[in-house]
C-alpha cells in the first residue's frame, strides 16, 4: 500500500501555493470587472450533459418596487429587463441584479400597458408584446416610448413570446396560433401556423427563440417544442417522450432558449422543471422542482440564454428571476 509522508515543508508548500492560485484568480476577476463563476466557467468547457447550476435570484427592491409576476426576461448591454404585468411595467436591473430603473403605465395609449409580456433587446432598443393592447412597443435601452413596431393596421391578436435576432423580431400570437417575423422597421416579411396539433400548426404558441438557422417555438397547449427552418418549413417537434408519439414531459411549456453548447432549454411551467435538450429533441438533464429554496422554482416562464451561458428564468410564483449558470 502506498503512504503518504507530510512534511511541514510539504504542508507549507502546498498552502501557499493554494494561497497564490486563489490571490490569481481573485484579483483576475477585480481587474477585469468579470465575476469569478463566469471567469472559471469561460475557460473550463463543460460536456452537454452537465446541467446548469444555480448562481442568484432577482427580486427587486422593497415593497411597490419588488417583483410582483415576472413573466418574460431577456438581456442586453448587461442589462436585465423584466416584463411585470401585474404591475404593469418593465423592471431593469444591472448585470448583478441591482435595481435601475423601471418603465411604463397603466393604460391603453402608446407608452402605456395592460399586459406588458414578451419582450426583447438590442441595438439599444427594447421591445415589449402587450398581449391586451394588441401591440409590441419599441422603447430606447432607457425606457423612453419610441413607437409602435406596427404603425398601421391590427396585426396582433394576443403577441406573447419576442425574440430578436440579428435584423428580425420574431413574435409569437397566442391567439392566431400564428408565429410572425419582422424587419425593425415593422414590416411582415413572414408568418406562418395555424391552429390545430398537426405538424406546423399551434394552439397556443408561446416561447420563441432562434440558433443555428433553425426556429424553436414552444407550442404550450399541444405540450411540445416544434422546430422550423428560417423560412417557417417545419422540421421536426419534441416533448421528451423517448418514442415519438409518447406522453411529454411537459406541462404547459413555456420559455426556450439556447445557449453556447447547442443545449436547448425549455421551461415546464406547471411541473417547475427546466430540461435540457440537444438539437435533436433528446433529453440530456433537468433540473429545478417545485419549491421557493435556491434552484427551486415555481411556475417558471420566461427563460434567456445571454452570450456568458447564463439562464435567466422568471420564477413567476415565487416573484423573482433565478439566473443559472452553464
Amino acid at each position: 500500500m502506498l503512504k503518504l509522508r507530510f512534511t511541514p515543508n510539504s504542508v507549507l508548500v502546498t498552502v501557499v501555493t493554494i494561497f497564490l492560485m486563489q490571490t490569481a484568480l481573485f484579483g483576475y476577476s477585480y481587474v477585469s470587472k468579470q465575476n469569478l463563476g463566469n471567469v472559471i466557467s469561460d475557460k473550463v468547457p463543460m460536456g452537454k450533459n452537465v446541467p446548469a447550476h444555480f448562481t442568484y435570484n432577482i427580486y427587486g427592491s422593497f415593497g411597490t418596487a419588488a417583483l410582483l409576476r415576472p413573466l418574460a426576461v431577456t438581456v442586453a448591454d448587461r442589462r436585465i429587463y423584466v416584463s411585470d404585468p401585474d404591475a404593469q411595467r418593465v423592471q431593469v436591473f444591472d448585470y448583478d441584479g441591482k435595481p435601475l430603473f423601471t418603465f411604463g403605465k397603466p393604460g391603453t395609449g402608446k407608452g402605456e400597458f395592460r399586459f406588458p409580456y414578451g419582450i426583447a433587446a438590442g441595438g439599444g432598443r427594447v421591445y415589449v408584446a402587450d398581449m391586451y393592447n394588441q401591440v409590441v412597443q419599441v422603447y430606447d435601452a432607457n425606457g423612453e416610448f419610441i413607437d409602435n413596431l406596427v404603425k398601421e393596421g391590427k396585426e396582433f391578436s394576443s403577441p406573447a413570446g419576442l425574440f430578436l435576432s440579428g435584423d428580425r423580431l420574431y413574435v409569437t400570437d397566442v391567439g392566431l396560433n400564428q408565429v410572425k417575423v419582422f424587419t425593425l422597421e415593422g414590416n411582415k416579411v413572414l408568418e406562418f401556423g395555424k391552429k390545430g396539433n398537426g405538424n406546423g400548426e399551434f394552439i397556443a404558441p408561446n416561447g420563441i427563440t432562434v440558433n443555428g438557422g433553425r426556429i424553436y417555438v414552444t407550442d404550450s397547449v399541444n405540450n411540445r417544442v416544434q422546430v422550423f427552418d428560417q423560412q417557417g418549413k417545419f422540421l421536426l417537434a419534441f416533448n421528451g417522450a423517448k418514442t415519438p408519439g409518447g406522453n411529454a414531459i411537459f406541462v404547459n411549456p413555456r420559455g426556450v432558449g439556447v445557449d453556447g453548447r447547442g443545449v436547448v432549454y425549455v421551461a415546464s411551467n406547471m411541473t417547475n422543471f427546466i430540461y435540457g435538450f440537444d438539437d435533436q429533441g433528446k433529453e440530456l438533464f433537468h433540473f429545478g422542482g417545485v419549491g421557493g429554496e435556491d434552484g427551486q422554482l415555481f411556475l417558471p416562464n420566461g427563460l434567456f440564454v445571454d452570450g456568458q451561458g447564463r439562464i435567466y428564468i422568471t420564477d413567476t410564483a415565487n416573484q423573482r428571476v433565478s439566473i443559472f449558470q452553464n
